[in-house]
């Protein structure tokens, strides 16, 4: 037991000596004792012991810190409006109802459609509306009145499309008939 302690303790003190920076390392002797147990000292000893070269210790030098990029300049309030676009949640034709009949002699009917959120004119934003796939009207209005529409069934869709014309959103299609007045329907007076 105690030659184990002496060669821990030797273990011990030539780890420590070798943490020292170099300038302060002294030199280590390696000798026997009486009892045959190695044992390494700083202290020259009498005898004929030979002194151990110790190389410095190794060290670690860690590279430069990576320098990041400068933070980017926060916006203004009108770059942030401008790069901000409006996302459109939902766009739908409120009326007339899908496959509704519209008695209207005239022609005229009212589509009326529902945006999520509203349409942004200050973006250059437009809602097209288009019946049998042409556009029968165009701005940021929501209610749109169509006048002298033939008699017949019709589709209408609706679409918002931002300056350059890119659809951002479209509406589910509606089918609507519209019933007028005919005069090749008029009826014969009853024969007698």
């Amino acid at each position: 037991m105690h030659n184990a302690l002496k060669t821990l303790s030797a273990a011990l003190l030539m780890t420590a000596l070798c943490a020292l920076p170099g300038t302060l390392s002294a030199a280590i002797y390696k000798t026997t004792d009486k009892d045959g147990n190695v044992v390494f000292t700083d202290i020259p000893p009498k005898d004929q012991s030979g002194e151990i070269e110790v190389s410095e210790h190794s060290s670690y030098a860690p590279p430069p810190a990576p320098t990041s990029a400068p933070a980017p300049e926060a916006e203004t309030e009108e770059e942030a409006d401008e790069t901000q676009t409006t996302v459109y949640t939902s766009l739908q034709i409120t009326s007339p109802a899908d496959d509704e009949p519209i008695r209207e002699n005239a022609g005229n009917v009212t589509i009326v459609v529902n945006a999520q959120p509203t349409v942004d004119a200050g973006q250059g934003h437009r809602i097209e509306v288009l019946i049998d796939g042409q556009v029968a009207s165009t701005g940021a209005a929501t209610s749109i009145s169509l006048n002298n529409v033939d008699r017949g069934t019709h589709v209408v869709t609706a679409q918002v499309v931002d300056a350059d014309g890119n659809i951002l959103i479209a509406a589910e299609p509606v089918t609507f008939h519209m019933l007028r007045y005919s005069a090749l329907m008029q009826r014969k007076p009853a024969a007698n």
